[in-house]
């Protein structure tokens, strides 16, 4: 699957579209099937260090 993954806080140039494995479900779980998902302002503000907290 393609994601957006952020190795560490800081520029916007350190992110990027990549391929990663695909989510494999535990017991009880189910995996849900997702076309398209936005990347938005509080995404971007989080991927620079500068939201109110980190995750």
């Amino acid at each position: 699957m393609r994601a957006v993954l952020v190795h560490e806080f800081g520029s916007l140039e350190r992110t990027g579209i990549q391929e990663t494995a695909d989510p494999v479900p535990a017991p009880g779980e189910v995996l849900v099937e997702i076309h398209a998902a936005p990347v938005n302002f509080v995404d971007l503000v989080t991927f620079r260090g500068e939201y109110q907290f980190r995750p």
